[in-house]
C-alpha cells in the first residue's frame, strides 16, 4: 500500500514524486509507457531555469534520475480506472490493483 500514487510520468508528475517522497512518503509512479510525457518531443528547451539549452529527452532524463535517487517506485503500467470506498482510494491497471489510504 503507498502513501502517494502518481498517475504520469510527465515533469509534473516526477516532480511532485520528488516532493511526496522528501516528505517521507511511500510514492508510487503509475505510467504507461516511458516517463517524459510531451516534452520529449522536444528538440530544443530554452526557457527552463538553469539551462541555456537542453533537450527534452534529456531533461527528462535528468528529472528521472532525480526521481530514483529518492527511490521514487516508477512502474510501467496503463491505468484503466480509479475510484474510492470509504478512506480507501484504487487505481485499477492491467496487471495488478494499488490501493492507498486516505
Amino acid at each position: 500500500m503507498h502513501d502517494v500514487i502518481i498517475i504520469g510520468g510527465g515533469a509534473a508528475g516526477l516532480t511532485a514524486s520528488i516532493y511526496a517522497k522528501r516528505a517521507g512518503m511511500d510514492v508510487v509512479v503509475l505510467e504507461k509507457m516511458g516517463v517524459g510525457g510531451q516534452i520529449i518531443l522536444t528538440d530544443t528547451v530554452e526557457n527552463y531555469p538553469g539551462f541555456e539549452y537542453i533537450s527534452g529527452p534529456d531533461l527528462m532524463e535528468k528529472f528521472e534520475k532525480h526521481a530514483q535517487k529518492f527511490g521514487v517506485e516508477i512502474d510501467y503500467e496503463e491505468v484503466k480506472g480509479f475510484g474510492s470506498e470509504a478512506n480507501v482510494h484504487m487505481a485499477e491497471q492491467v496487471r495488478k490493483n494499488l490501493r492507498i489510504l486516505a
